[in-house]
């Protein structure tokens, strides 16, 4: 970070300066001041020595820009560099801007991770907004606005400034498109995608006016508050600078793995009036109006809604720790002896642990938590906030681990004081690793909170992710902070716990002791808190909390059941998983087995890639839910939307229509790969039933070469004496139009097949599925689509091979009767819709839906299938 030095004849001018400036500046920049003479430097005058001191004080690689109040002072400081000649790790600028205006404009700059360069125009333009106000014509000063404006290179350096003129920089502009911009996990996988090249990268926001900033720190891209909609510029130099450029391109374009679409999740502050809603029907049915004799009713309160659901109980107040580090004694030579080996020892055995952590979360299904641990591991292993922390350390001579943990928190508050609520909430997030890593390298410093006995509300400022994380779903009825969104880490996971949560909640100051012990009642739906509800009201709220709780598990005992339809016919539903969460929920659910294992989940973003003990300990992790139930196992679908860095596949112009699933299988550099796939999936055959099917099937030589690729796998199994069948059923995905006028044909070669409705509709369509320009085409009961259904299952039949469908369309609702009278004959579904499917099916009879799929077929547009009555 550039220093910044204020030299004045007067001392308590300059010392004044800087209060100011600490003011203004949204953190903590490096500045000192010298002024005055005299031993007390009460005496007006400027000491060159003392200058020399000040600019010693905040030198940096980075530079010193240095502003001077009269011209004796500019002497003096011209004195103090002669001096400083050669010792100084970064360039020192003196700039003739005004001393209060000039001051404010660099610690902005400063502040934001601006260069020196940028830093030294901006303090030269300080007057330009004041000349305006005032009716001058600042050109006409023969300031620095205008041509002789100072140099913007990205580090402001000469000697750097012609460095960066000789690399060769390649430059381009992205539009970004997340919900939330370029937020923790976009950032993060932005880091990562560059990082895979030898370039040197850095980034901008134009519209900002921000400077260059490293593109490999986190905290740099993050913090250059992108929001959606907004261009990026990013430039790279290096050998590999057009493959990062490519590769950064095909992240924008699959908009960094995140949804597209609408913005419905976004926050917006309660004091702003659109984010709170009312409290849900269920909630304003069980409240009804105060009691003829409570004048004033309970107080209700209105937050942002985070986690669904009801919740009922007493306040329990919950702080986030923070460390107390010692200010002398044994304690404090302990923390000065370990230094900065002991921090950087602890960094280490904490990305570890964060590693090992986001491995077993993606191996567990739970993605989400994965996501955020592998955002602490960038937030924790930054070079810059390790270099800031040295910086610190220096500056005012404390231990390393207390300068990192400094370090971290101006970091948090910079996340903090952003306009985006989304960016805000990272802020959290950055608290909770450093707090991890000084609990690691010093456990004694932070003392952990207490937790409820008993079923209660938890109440805090804010929740660190890894609290929440550690909560036992058992005594926790509800989550109540007065700060956070529904964007936040520990909402996320609050809602993979099925805890409900009301955040950004106004609550008066003493909090913590006037409401410990009052009921609460939440609605994590409406986003509502209710303070000390009647009695009655308790009741009824309790009254609906258990009615819920007993019609979902009415609707899990029924779906237990096999699926059949009314006329008696069975109708197998079954799961499409790739999680193990999704697994156990769907097994919970009454899935009649797996129509579709999703096996990217051991793929994405696993490095290196997973060997065949790996995938056969996650296969048979993933299937047992399921018992003796069938287990049909999709081949690795790699290409389109889904990436797999691990392999570095070529950046292509349209993936989706380029290799992916079995093209890239059977591509002959990646034959190492398929063999060790299938040699896990054929020994977790020999241990239960198991299907095989191959994705994204063009062709009959892709069929017969998986077979062959099958046949190899066992041949080899055997030969080292490991258990493999003979015969495991092969089927294919029907996804592609090829498919579907092959079919005939086809079948002679395989046993099932399974129409993956969401691919087929966008190549059907000519219109890719995650474009929200033409979302309207990519409606799978289009009379187009469903003809394609219809002649699956027609050559199908001809074979006597059975059709099941495993895209959404099987767990839409308007689309089961039509699916059914088709001639579909399973679904498989996503492991929410398992139990509402199979409720639906008991309703209809096949010769019905036989009349409701001719009528579809008949339409001319999706719409009219949208409105026809269901069966």
């Amino acid at each position: 970070m550039v220093g910044l030095v204020i030299v004045s004849h007067s001392r308590l001018l300059a010392e004044a300066v800087l209060v100011l400036l600490e003011g203004v500046s949204e953190r903590s920049i490096p500045m000192a001041c010298a002024g005055g003479t005299g031993e007390d430097h009460r005496e007006l005058g400027t000491d060159a020595m003392e200058i020399m001191e000040a600019i010693q004080a905040v030198d940096s690689p980075e530079g010193v820009l240095v502003l001077m109040d009269l011209g004796s002072a500019i002497l003096s400081a011209e004195t103090a560099l002669e001096f400083l000649e050669g010792s100084l790790a970064g360039p020192v600028r003196l700039v003739p801007a005004p001393l209060v205006e000039g001051g404010v404009a660099a610690a902005v700059q400063i502040g934001l991770g601006a260069d020196l360069a940028t830093v030294a125009a901006e303090a030269m333009d300080a007057l330009v907004p004041k000349e305006s106000q005032l009716g001058n014509d600042p050109a006409g000063r023969g300031g620095s606005s205008g041509g002789d404006r100072l140099s913007d290179s990205p580090s402001g350096e000469p000697g750097k400034h012609d460095q960066d003129q000789e690399l060769s920089w390649i430059t381009e502009t992205f539009r970004i498109e997340t919900a939330h911009g370029l937020h923790a996990r976009p950032a993060a996988r932005l880091v990562q995608t560059l990082g895979r090249f030898a370039v040197q990268a850095q980034i901008r926001n134009p519209g900002r006016a921000t400077g260059w900033v490293n593109a490999g720190s986190l905290n740099r891209v993050a913090t250059l508050q992108v929001t959606r909609g907004q261009d990026v510029e990013v430039r790279c130099a290096g050998e590999e600078a057009r493959q990062a450029l490519r590769a950064l391109e095909g992240l924008v374009a699959d908009n960094f793995g995140e949804p597209r679409g609408g913005d419905s999740d976004r926050d917006v502050s309660p004091g702003g009036g659109a984010a709170a809603r009312e409290p849900s029907g269920d909630l304003a049915a069980a409240a009804g109006s105060a009691s003829p004799g409570d004048d004033s009713g309970p107080v209700v309160i209105r937050g942002i809604p985070a986690s669904p659901g009801l919740g009922l109980g007493p306040v329990f107040p919950l702080v986030v720790p923070a460390p107390a580090f010692p200010r002398e004694g044994d304690a404090l030579e302990e923390l000065r002896e370990g230094g900065f080996p002991a921090l950087e020892r602890g960094i280490g055995e904490v990305v570890g642990e964060l590693h090992h952590q986001a491995h077993g979360a993606r191996r567990s299904g739970q993605k989400d938590l994965a996501e955020i641990a592998e955002a602490h591991v960038l937030l924790l292993d930054d070079p810059e906030l390790l270099e800031e922390a040295r910086r610190i350390a220096d500056l005012r001579g404390i231990p390393a681990l207390e300068a990192f943990w400094r370090a971290a928190q101006e970091v948090a508050e910079s996340y903090g004081a952003m306009e985006d609520p989304y960016l805000q909430a990272r802020g959290i997030d950055m608290r909770d690793v450093a707090l991890r890593l000084v609990a690691r390298v010093a456990p004694a410093l932070v003392v952990p909170p207490g937790m409820p006995t008993d079923r209660s509300i938890l109440v805090a400022d804010d929740l660190l992710p890894s609290q929440t994380m550690n909560l036992e779903a058992d005594r926790v009825a509800g989550i109540v902070t007065l700060g956070g969104s529904a964007s936040s880490h520990a909402a996320i996971i609050a809602r993979g716990l099925g805890i409900p949560m009301v955040a950004a909640v106004s609550l008066p100051a003493g909090w913590e002791q006037s409401l410990a012990g009052v009921s609460l009642v939440i609605d994590g739906d409406g986003g509502t808190v209710e303070v000390s509800p009647s009695p009655d009201r308790c009741h009824r709220v309790q009254e609906l909390i258990r009615r819920h709780r007993e019609e979902a598990e009415a609707l899990r005992r029924e779906a237990r059941a096999p699926a059949v339809l009314a006329c008696g016919e069975g109708f197998p539903v079954c799961a499409n998983v790739a999680t193990l969460a999704d697994a156990r929920l769907a097994a919970a659910n009454g899935a009649e087995g797996v129509g579709l294992l999703r096996t990217e989940f051991l793929f994405l973003g696993a490095s290196p890639l997973p060997g065949e003990e790996e995938q056969l300990a996650a296969l048979r992790d993933m299937t047992e839910p399921f018992g003796e139930h069938p287990v049909t196992i999709r081949l690795l679908d790699i290409g389109g939307d889904k990436e797999v860095p691990a392999l570095d596949l070529p950046q292509e112009a349209n993936p989706f229509l380029g290799v992916r699933g079995v093209r890239l299988l059977l591509e002959p550099r990646h034959k190492g790969l398929l063999q060790t796939h299938l040699r896990a999936i054929l020994r977790l055959a020999a241990e239960r039933p198991v299907k095989i099917m191959i994705p994204m099937v063009s062709l009959i030589e892709e069929i017969r070469g998986i077979q062959a690729g099958i046949a190899l796998a066992g041949e080899a199994l055997r030969a080292e004496g490991l258990a493999c069948p003979r015969r495991v059923p092969l089927g294919i995905m029907v996804e592609t139009p090829a498919a579907v006028f092959a079919v005939e044909r086809f079948a002679r070669l395989v046993d099932f097949m399974s129409i993956g409705t969401n691919d087929l509709t966008q190549y059907v369509m000519a219109a890719e599925r995650g474009n929200p320009a033409v979302s309207a085409l990519g409606d799978g009961l289009h009379p187009a689509v469903l003809v394609a259904l219809a002649e699956t299952v027609r050559g199908a039949n001809i074979r006597g091979i059975p059709v099941s469908v495993c895209g959404e369309l099987g767990g839409d609702p308007q689309a089961v009767p039509i699916l059914v009278g088709l001639g579909i004959q399973s679904v498989s579904v996503n492991a929410s819709s398992v139990a509402p499917v199979k409720r639906q099916l008991r309703g209809l009879h096949r010769d019905r839906c036989r009349g409701l799929a001719q009528e579809a077929l008949r339409q001319d547009v999706a719409g009219a299938n949208r409105r026809s009555p269901a069966l």
